[in-house]
Formats: C-alpha cells, sequence, structure tokens
C-alpha cells in the first residue's frame, strides 16, 4: 500500500477518490477508508456522509466509528459527531453495536444529555443492551 495517513491528512477527499480508483484488496480498501474517514468527517462532515453507501457493510462500519467520536478527545469532531448524528445512526443502525461506545458513567452522562431524538434512543438501548 502507499497510502499513509499524511496523503490523508492532506487531502482526503482527493486521497478517497484516488483510492476508489486503485486495485486493493477489500481488506485493504476497508481500511484505508476508515482512515480516511476518520481525518476528512471533522473537517467536512458532509462531504464523507455524501460519499457513504447506506447498503454497504463497510460503510456501516464507518458510520459506526464516527459515531465513536462522541467519546474522543478532539472537540471538532465530537462536534460533528453531535451535529450529524441522526444520519450516523442511520448509516449505522444495520450493524449498530455497542464496540464503539466504551461502557462507563461519563460515557452514559455524554448519550442522556444528547438532544432528544430516534438517534439518542437508538444509542442508549445499544448502550443499556
Amino acid at each position: 500500500m502507499s497510502l499513509d495517513c499524511f496523503s490523508a491528512q492532506a487531502d482526503p477527499e482527493g486521497t478517497w477518490a484516488w483510492l476508489e480508483s486503485q486495485d486493493f484488496s477489500d481488506n485493504e480498501r476497508s481500511n484505508l477508508r476508515r482512515i480516511i474517514a476518520q481525518v476528512w468527517f471533522p473537517r467536512e462532515p458532509q462531504a464523507l456522509l455524501g460519499r457513504l453507501d447506506a447498503t454497504s457493510y463497510d460503510d456501516w462500519q464507518i458510520a459506526g466509528s464516527l459515531i465513536g467520536l462522541l467519546f474522543g478527545e478532539d472537540p471538532k469532531a465530537a462536534a460533528a459527531a453531535r451535529q450529524h448524528l441522526d444520519a450516523l445512526v442511520t448509516l449505522a443502525s444495520p450493524s449498530l453495536n455497542t464496540s464503539f461506545l466504551p461502557n462507563n458513567d461519563a460515557n452514559s452522562a455524554l448519550l442522556l444529555g444528547l438532544p432528544a431524538g430516534r438517534a439518542r434512543d437508538a444509542l442508549t438501548r445499544q448502550y443499556a443492551a
């Protein structure tokens, strides 16, 4: 693989487009798309969300990992995840699970502090499961 984090950091959208034109294995492509998504989403959430396919297992996984940004230390990434939570939960719902929801009191409070709605309800149900 010739892609590195620096490429994704410098131009995530261009790196995504380049990746789509390359002949990587499914596993390599999935891993690289996750790296790019983590960089791209806080910068341009709408642009990335427009590229994700609701029928793709890999994109469900990407959406789930982006929901996990709610619990991260990057305030810009967490804000983007909160702002686009409905879209992320909708994309991740076929494979929504608790693997990206660290189970502790602080995260329980964070989830309960999200705006009321179907996204919060879906996440709290998964968290309580």
